[in-house]
């Protein structure tokens, strides 16, 4: 649905990881952290910006398409279940 989203500046659209699907009591099946009992904030690069300007010349993104990054827990905007945007200062880190 998202994949032919533009992010603008630092922005970057990820889709989210879910690590286990939980089944409540009622039978209803969540995507969540079980120990958090949120969304984990992992997730896959599917686009980014082409970066923000500093001093008059553009400093792009730090990550690229296909990394699989860990960011701040509620830093996303969600836009569904499945796919998030974030601003590339949110991003911790690349898992490798």
């Amino acid at each position: 649905m998202f994949k032919n989203f533009r992010p603008l500046g630092n922005r970057i659209l990820i889709e989210r990881e879910v690590l286990t699907e939980l089944k409540t009591e009622s039978g209803l099946i969540t995507n969540v952290d079980p120990v958090a009992g949120e969304m984990p904030p992992i997730g896959t690069v599917i686009a980014v910006g082409p970066g923000s300007y500093q001093n008059g010349a553009l400093i792009p993104v730090d990550v690229a398409v296909g990394d699989k990054i860990y960011f701040m827990r509620h830093a996303d905007t969600l836009l569904d279940d499945t796919y998030s945007v974030i601003a590339e200062n949110a991003v911790l880190g690349v898992i490798e």
